[in-house]
C-alpha cells in the first residue's frame, strides 16, 4: 500500500477494506524565537509577527507553553543546538551553543530574537493520550506519582494548580528541589488534557 502525497503530506482518502486510514500522525518542525534547549519541553504556538513584525505572511511559532498554559504543538522532538560547531573544543567552554544564540536575541526580551532571519527551528510531538513522555522538570520542584503535571513559565513539568492546564500525570518520581530547570525528567503518561478547577 502507498500513500499519495497531496498539499497537506498525505492523502486522507486512501483506504483499506473500505475504511479510511488515519495518517500517520509526523511531528511538524515550527520556527521559534526561543532557544528550545531540551527535548521534552513544553511548546504552544503563537503568531510570527508577535516576536517579528515584518514576520510576515503571518504564521505560527513554537515558544515555551508558558505558566500553566496550553502545549498546543506538545513537546520538542528536538532541541534547537547549533551542529556548526559540532567537533569543536569550544563546545566545552560554557557558551551558549543554542539557536537563536545569545547575540541575536534583540528587542522587548533577552530570551528571544526579534528578527526572523534569527529564528531556528524546532520539531513539536503531538501529545497523545496513553503516551508517555519525558518532560525536563522545573527547577526546585518535586513531583511524585500520580501529580497532574503542567507547564510552567519556561515549559518545564510542574506540578498543576487551579486554572492550570493538566497534560498528564507522572508515572514517576522526580525531585528536583536542588537541581536546576532541566537537571532531570520526569515520566508524564499524557491524557485527556483538561483545565484543572
Amino acid at each position: 500500500m502507498s500513500f499519495k502525497v497531496n498539499l497537506v503530506g498525505y492523502d486522507p482518502t486512501t483506504t483499506v477494506a473500505g475504511g479510511e486510514l488515519s495518517p500517520a500522525i509526523f511531528p511538524d518542525t515550527y520556527a521559534t524565537p526561543y532557544p528550545i534547549k531540551f527535548a521534552g519541553l513544553l511548546l504552544k504556538s503563537a503568531l510570527s509577527t508577535a516576536y517579528d513584525a515584518a514576520a510576515t505572511p503571518t504564521y505560527p511559532v513554537a515558544i515555551p507553553a508558558g505558566l500553566g498554559g496550553l502545549p498546543d504543538i506538545g513537546a520538542a522532538f528536538t532541541t534547537t543546538a547549533r551542529t556548526d560547531l559540532t567537533g569543536s573544543r569550544e563546545l566545552f567552554t560554557g557558551v551558549d551553543y543554542y539557536k537563536p544564540i545569545v547575540s541575536v536575541r534583540t528587542g522587548g526580551s533577552s530570551e528571544y530574537a526579534q528578527l526572523e532571519a534569527n529564528f531556528a527551528e524546532v520539531t513539536g510531538m503531538p501529545l497523545i493520550t496513553g503516551r508517555v513522555i519525558g518532560v525536563p522538570v522545573r527547577a526546585a520542584t518535586n513531583i511524585i506519582v500520580g501529580d497532574e503535571i503542567t507547564s510552567d513559565a519556561s515549559g518545564f513539568a510542574t506540578i498543576a494548580v487551579s486554572t492550570n492546564w493538566v497534560i498528564g500525570k507522572a508515572e514517576t518520581p522526580a525531585n528536583n528541589a536542588a537541581g536546576a530547570a532541566g537537571a532531570m525528567y520526569v515520566w508524564v503518561k499524557v491524557g485527556p488534557i483538561y483545565k484543572k478547577a
